[in-house]
């Protein structure tokens, strides 16, 4: 540990309890507090919190809401009150999951009132995903044990650990060129390899359709939803990704790609190498750390700065929003949960920023939400979010 850590640490908590923390030192803080050897100073800093409690009438948490009524501090009960401070953190901090209001700090949210946790809480998505053969045939990827699962022209097809699908060939390039297609269902994601090194993972409600084995002088694959790929290097044999009227161009790179039809938009995220962006209007060729979009197929590609954390954070495990509005929250949460969300009249689509695991029961990703001030009522699958 740097000598200058634990201070480090304190300094951001003062700046964290008393409202005072930019987006940025919260993000320094939760990744400190992420870490198992600060765990002794986290529970020095509780205790402190504790003692602060003794003296005072009340407790606010961060962002000017009052604790939740599930999380009250009983005065007469010193271990309650610590019990309930240290939920507080271990949901806020431990967990990784914070929201942060986008609106005026003088805007202070009222008490909430946090949701009842249903007998039969939707879990989160998982690595669930369809296959489907040259013949048509289809392979319910999560069904199946790992092992080869298919031959396919000179490629065999194997299921590998850890959700992951791979092709292997044989080198031989006279084969007829097969084309397979591996989609993931709403609350599914995949990976898979494909036959020239090529990795790619699949986001909920996506689709990536290839061939088996590259030959000719480009390797060419269509997709829908969201991906990421890693592309393997052949400077002989460019990489074209094809979405909607948008075509993408490389060498070999690390790029994300969103294209849902619900988002109206396509989008480009450079993360390592460059990549040649066109559609009818023109092209864009983006250096890392930019994003290019076009709203439709006939729209102008729009290049900007991109927060490629953001762009990329399904891959490790958040939600993660930059002054999104509820609804496209809520767009991702129906993709990853496989949930139908209802606007109820009176509803207000603010803005917020945040992150929050991808591993949590929906539950507990609605509780967030409702620190701050947005209200749900579920119905099983249904949610309707209130006024």
């Amino acid at each position: 540990m740097e000598e200058n850590k634990p201070e480090q640490i304190v300094a951001l908590y003062e700046r964290y309890i008393h409202n005072q923390a930019t987006k940025e030192e919260l993000n320094s803080f939760l990744s400190l507090m992420e870490d198992p050897a600060n765990q002794v100073l986290l529970e020095q800093l509780l205790g402190k919190t504790w003692d602060e409690i003794e003296k005072n009438e009340g407790f606010k948490i961060p962002g000017n809401s009052e604790l939740p009524d599930n999380m009250s501090i009983s005065s007469s009960n010193r271990f309650r009150k610590y019990l309930s401070v240290a939920a507080m953190f271990l949901l806020m901090i431990s967990a990784a999951v914070y929201f942060l209001s986008q609106e005026k700090k003088e805007d202070h949210a009222p008490a909430v009132k946090s949701i009842a946790k249903s007998k039969q809480d939707i879990p989160p998505g998982g690595n669930k995903a369809i296959l489907t053969l040259a013949d048509g045939s289809q392979i319910v990827l999560n069904d199946v044990q790992n092992g080869n699962l298919a031959s396919q022209g000179n490629a065999a097809v194997v299921k590998v650990s850890g959700g992951q699908l791979a092709y292997h060939t044989d080198g031989n390039t006279s084969s007829k060129v097969l084309y397979n297609t591996v989609a993931t269902p709403l609350g599914g994601q995949y990976q898979l390899t494909l036959s020239d090194g090529t990795r790619v993972w699949l986001n909920a409600s996506s689709s990536i359709h290839f061939p088996t084995a590259f030959s000719g002088n480009q390797r060419q694959v269509g997709i829908t939803g969201e991906v990421y790929f890693e592309v393997a290097k052949n400077k002989d044999m460019p990489f074209l990704v094809k979405v909607k009227d948008v075509s993408i161009t490389v060498l070999g790179t690390h790029f994300n790609v969103m294209a849902y039809e619900e988002e109206k938009a396509v989008s480009t995220t450079l993360l390592e190498g460059k990549v040649n962006v066109t559609n009818v209007t023109g092209q864009a060729v983006l250096s890392p750390g930019e994003q290019a979009t076009a709203l439709d197929g006939n729209s102008t590609l729009k290049v900007k700065k991109a927060d490629t954390d953001e762009a990329v954070a399904w891959m490790t495990g958040f939600f993660q929003f930059e002054n999104a509005d509820v609804k496209s929250i809520m767009r991702q949460l129906a993709r990853w949960y496989d949930i139908e969300v209802v606007y109820e009249p009176g509803f207000v689509n603010r803005r917020f920023g945040g992150r929050i695991s991808r591993n949590q029961q929906l539950s507990e990703v609605l509780h967030v939400l409702e620190l701050n001030n947005i209200h749900f009522k579920t119905e099983g699958r249904r949610v309707m979010v209130l006024p």
